[in-house]
Order: structure tokens, then C-alpha cells, then sequence
């Protein structure tokens, strides 16, 4: 049962991660031709569309968590006897750490030509006056 259970949130995960990615860039796509058809003024993103683009995530999110909790309250268990051949390789799991460093990496970029590092630094300027109290 918990073989079959870890399968199953390791396929909940992938899906769970690949509609996010889907809906953040269907939500990008969408926020950039608003963008660029009234001006730089109209935000690429809005509270209002995020919560509806996202809200079809929830139940998925939901089962996840679900999940997560069964597979704690299973307990802790010794992990089997992995044979030498099965192992993973060093060289696998730096191919994997190398590439989602360049996804992140990817993703920065991204944001940083969308005008995402203008307004965190916008948002951050203003909190700092609000904290200090000059604004």
C-alpha cells in the first residue's frame, strides 16, 4: 500500500507541477497581449485572473496534501535494501541539480525581461519609506 501510495503522489506531483507551469504561462500569455495592446501602464498579471486561473488547481492541491499526510501517518519505515546496480549515480543527480538550475536560471531571466525587477524593486522602495516612515 505505501509503494502504491508514493507512485501515486509521484505522479500527483508531476501533474500537479505541470499544470501550474501550464496555467502560469496560458495567465502570461494572455496578461502580455492585454499588456501590449493598452500599454505598459496595464499590469501583466492580476490578482483577479490569477485566482481564476489558479482556482482549477485547488483540488489537485488538495489531493496532494492529502496525500502527503497519509504517507506521514503511515509512520516511519526502514527504507528496503537497494542493490548496487539500482542506485542512483553521482553523475544522475548532478545532471539533475545542473537542470533545474538552469530552469530557475530560465525563469529569472524571464522575469526580468517581463519588468518583474523593476516592480519588486518598486514595491520594495515603498515598503522601505512606508517602514521608515519618509512616504
Amino acid at each position: 500500500m505505501r509503494k502504491t501510495l508514493r507512485w501515486a503522489m509521484t505522479i500527483l506531483t508531476v501533474l500537479l507541477c505541470a499544470a501550474v507551469c501550464f496555467t502560469i504561462l496560458r495567465l502570461y500569455r494572455a496578461g502580455f497581449v492585454r499588456h501590449v495592446s493598452s500599454g505598459p501602464v496595464v499590469p501583466i498579471f492580476t490578482r483577479e485572473d490569477t485566482v481564476a486561473g489558479l482556482r482549477w488547481i485547488l483540488p489537485l492541491l488538495v489531493l496532494w496534501l492529502a496525500g502527503a499526510v497519509l504517507i506521514r501517518a503511515d509512520g516511519p519505515h526502514k527504507r528496503p535494501a537497494v542493490h548496487p546496480e539500482k542506485q542512483r549515480t553521482p553523475a544522475a543527480s548532478g545532471r539533475l541539480r545542473l537542470s533545474l538550475f538552469i530552469l530557475a536560471l530560465a525563469f529569472v531571466v524571464l522575469g526580468v525581461f517581463n519588468g518583474g525587477l523593476h516592480d519588486v524593486l518598486v514595491k520594495a522602495i515603498q515598503i522601505c519609506t512606508e517602514c521608515i516612515g519618509l512616504g
